[in-house]
């Protein structure tokens, strides 16, 4: 029963508070005009229900808190059991649904990777005084809140681990949200675990006030049992817990939930909108039945259950499992990854080029050996920084040592007692008024203490010749003249003295450079089989001996190539092989199937080694004047790293969909979208024309146009005068591949160009079928005698008896009539058939 002094304390806080609910309330407009549709009474009766509904909650409130019998049989309770704490007060910046009634409990929908704010909010009254049990006991600063995403049923909660278990693997994710620690603020800390993928422990001071962005990267669908589209989506619960902050006891003092649902991109928005009309379909009678909606969501009181109820991270992992969020939002993660990768280096040379090259210089220098170290100075720098900074687990020595190491000799007295958590309460103005207002200094220890350490937007690992131990190069521009700085740090040269040695190949002036190299009669040695090392070997070989012909300096033209021909990720075996032998005619010397193991700088000239697999004891050497490396780059993906974009494991790029949309106001086009290709499946295309036309459907989509993608872009190659190709499609040579090949004659149409140099691009008009086409050109069909002559043909590129992908080869002027084909996608029996659209045999 209720005690007289309980009934006093009821009364006396609705008697002198009554003014301030009705302040708050009539503030909220939303409040205001929602409860007038309701209510027809004025102002001074909606204030009246207002506080005898207070009284009423805080009667059922001390009936709860009484109650040796705590269900929690279900998440929603009644409304009077879920009366909000006058102390704690959470919200979310997200519009609940309208379609809640008045029993049910409210839902809200939610954007994938939008950023939401959440707001942590104490109130202070005189009824803390009253409750308290000692007047003298003062109000806690700070606090510790668990902040949870997990499953709102039951029967799934109790599968959590498992499902997300899942859905990391499946996405390859380390976690099932993100923290915007850029917007966040009012935060002191905020801690992960290795082992708990969603949820963090948030240490937020009540002085301020605080505010933490939160992203969320999976969607309700993404739980569902049967995702084949349609299905509906899973509830999930956002839940705080929050503690009392003190390390020796901790003690939980209020739990908060809301029910939401995740939707890709813009579906949250369509949800709301669509409830709304429905709502206001209904007569007055009908609305009264639905709850009224705020500009937000209020997170609801909910009981403890160690179902939903998290205990503290930090007391429940070891250090070691735990991470600040804050401190070192991602420099650990990254470093992590890197002594992995550093210890799979011996294992894995392929991967060491892939990962850690940048650019051309990189792939030359990042070169395979055995029994190799990592060793860097620098490294070892940034990772003491890392270990000895302030976080709320260090200790009071920790803490001494840090302000003396920091040059805070002459204020460290005034910190001898301070923990990490301590220290990381203060505000500017505490540690100005600890300073005795020194602001040079309160100020300077003030940024130090929040700040970020800045992550390198790339990492090489460097060895010189002869040498085993990797150097760490951290780069954070990205720039040409970062990269020579540093490399020339790291050898102890003069810049001067080999400056020439190295080239890029980038602008059109580093061609006229090249040109001029070669016209001098430099020897240069050129790394990789790929497009451009192939096409410059021919270009550069035939213009090296049309000087020598002139009787003009000529050089050696060498390449060098791992794969067993030219281009051979896109030429089937047989013609990379032919390929490069045509090359060789041109008076290059191709080495294939060779490694490259190092580089020596010796004279001004270039010593390359490699080993030969025919002998593979032995290590062989060429000298070159200039080197040129072309080799595969991979697309810049630590913009979406950073932003929290999906990255495609397996093509690399930006994860797009049909529309080239990342996320919601996210598009991307070009080389770097991992599009969803809707003839071929997902792709992503390093093509010129691709990258025109994706551009242009990019920027359409981004006024609302919504239209898919599905242009078929074509790619051109020239290798020297005798061997030209135009390619369109899915172009991979571990694909199965059908040829038709006939003898090249002098009256053969040639390459139309524009005056940029590129191809022409005619469509002819559409027809039912690829066959319709055949009336286009007319058939002449010729023998052919010799069986290994591959001058002319068509190449095409299957996927279950249907052409995914064709190369022209040495035809010109008939993509129109291969993206036909493609776009047609039929079962192909007779290609000696098909191949007479493409009029490959003369006369």
């Amino acid at each position: 029963m209720l005690n007289d002094q309980t009934l006093n304390l009821i009364e006396y806080r609705h008697k002198n508070l009554l003014d301030e609910h009705i302040t708050k309330f009539s503030s909220q407009k939303p409040f205001v005009s929602n409860t007038e549709n309701i209510f027809h009474n004025s102002s001074t009766n909606i204030n009246s229900n207002n506080n005898n509904n207070n009284i009423v909650e805080d009667l059922d409130f001390y009936i709860i808190n009484n109650n040796d019998h705590r269900s929690d049989s279900s998440p929603a309770s009644s409304p009077l059991s879920q009366q909000q704490n006058s102390q704690f007060f959470f919200t979310l910046n997200a519009l609940p649904s309208s379609s809640s009634r008045i029993n049910e409990e409210t839902t809200s929908y939610l954007n994938q990777g939008q950023p939401y704010e959440i707001k942590f909010q104490i109130k202070k009254n005189q009824t803390e005084n009253l409750k308290r049990t000692s007047m003298d006991d003062p109000c806690p600063t700070t606090y510790r809140s668990i902040l949870r995403l997990c499953f709102w049923d039951k029967i799934l909660q109790t599968q959590e681990h498992e499902l997300m278990q899942k859905w990391l693997n499946e996405y390859h994710s380390s976690s099932l949200f993100d923290i915007d620690t850029n917007l966040t603020y009012g935060v002191l800390s905020i801690i992960r675990s290795k082992q708990i993928p969603n949820a963090i422990e948030i240490v937020w001071d009540t002085s301020t006030t605080t505010s933490l962005l939160i992203r969320f990267k999976c969607t309700s669908t993404d739980f569902a049992q049967k995702r084949h589209g349609g299905e509906k989506g899973i509830p999930l619960r956002i839940q705080i817990d929050t503690y009392e902050n003190d390390v020796d006891d901790t003690k939980h003092v209020y739990s908060c939930c809301c029910k939401v649902q995740l939707f890709r991109l813009k579906g949250a928005q369509r949800k709301n909108k669509a409830d709304k009309m429905r709502i206001e379909k209904l007569n007055h009678d009908q609305r009264r039945q639905y709850q009224t909606t705020l500009e937000y969501t209020i997170l609801q009181q909910c009981s403890t259950s160690s179902l939903y109820t998290l205990d503290l991270l930090s007391l429940s992992y070891p250090p070691d499992d735990l991470f600040n969020v804050c401190a070192t939002p991602s420099i650990e993660e990254n470093l992590l990854t890197e002594e992995k990768e550093c210890d799979n280096l011996e294992n894995n040379d392929q991967e060491l080029n892939r990962n850690n090259s940048n650019g051309d210089l990189s792939s030359v220098l990042s070169l395979s050996s055995s029994n190799m170290n990592c060793n860097s100075t620098e490294f070892h720098n940034l990772q003491s920084t890392i270990e000895t900074k302030i976080t709320i687990q260090s200790s009071n020595e920790e803490v001494l040592n840090w302000l003396n190491n920091n040059n805070y000799s002459s204020i460290v007295n005034r910190f001898q007692h301070y923990k990490g958590i301590d220290i990381l309460r203060l505000s500017k103005n505490d540690i100005r008024q600890i300073c005795n207002g020194d602001d040079a200094i309160s100020i300077r220890l003030y940024n130090q203490l929040n700040e970020t350490i800045v992550q390198p937007l790339k990492i090489l690992y460097i060895t010189l010749t002869n040498n085993d131990i990797y150097s760490t190069i951290y780069l954070h521009t990205l720039t040409y003249r970062e990269l020579r700085e540093k490399l020339f740090e790291l050898i102890q040269q003069p810049q001067q003295e080999i400056f020439n040695i190295l080239l890029e190949l980038n602008k059109i002036d580093d061609f006229f450079a090249l040109k001029k190299l070669v016209d001098d009669g430099a020897d240069v040695a050129i790394v990789g089989g790929g497009f451009l090392g192939s096409e410059l070997a021919c270009a550069l070989a035939y213009r090296s001996k049309d000087n020598g012909k002139n009787g003009k300096p000529s050089g050696k033209i060498t390449q060098l190539m791992p794969e067993a021909g030219s281009i051979s990720k896109v030429l089937p075996e047989y013609l990379s092989k032919w390929t490069s032998d045509r090359v060789r005619e041109e008076g290059a010397e191709v080495l294939t199937n060779v490694e490259l193991v190092g580089t020596s700088v010796q004279e001004g000239k270039v010593n390359l080694s490699y080993i030969d697999p025919k002998e593979p004891k032995k290590t062989s050497y060429i000298t070159a004047d200039h080197v040129v490396v072309a080799v595969g780059i991979e697309p810049n993906t630590d913009l979406a790293k950073f932003a929290g974009l999906e990255i495609d494991p397996n093509q690399g790029g930006f994860l797009v969909n049909a529309e080239l949309q990342a996320r919601h106001n996210i598009w991307v086009a070009g080389d770097a979208a991992s599009f969803y290709d809707i003839k071929l499946g997902r792709r992503r295309v390093e093509h010129y024309d691709h990258a025109i036309v994706s551009g242009k459907l990019a920027g359409e989509n981004m006024t609302g146009a919504h239209n898919p993608y599905w242009h078929q872009s074509m790619f051109w190659s020239d290798l020297g005068p005798s061997i030209g190709f135009e390619a369109i499609g899915l172009t991979d040579s571990e694909l199965q591949t059908i040829a038709v090949y006939a003898k090249g004659q002098r009256g053969d149409e040639i390459q139309k160009e524009d005056s940029e140099g590129n191809r022409e691009q005619r469509d002819i008009p559409p027809t039912s079928s690829a066959n319709a086409l055949k009336h286009k050109i007319p058939e002449k069909t010729t023998k052919t005698n010799n069986k290994d002559d591959y001058t002319k043909g068509v190449v095409f590129y299957l996927k279950e008896n249907k052409v995914v992908g064709i190369v022209l080869w040495n035809i010109f002027n008939r993509i129109p009539i291969a993206r036909k084909i493609i776009q047609d996608q039929k079962e192909i029996t007779d290609f000696q058939e098909l191949a007479k659209l493409f009029n490959i045999h003369q006369d």
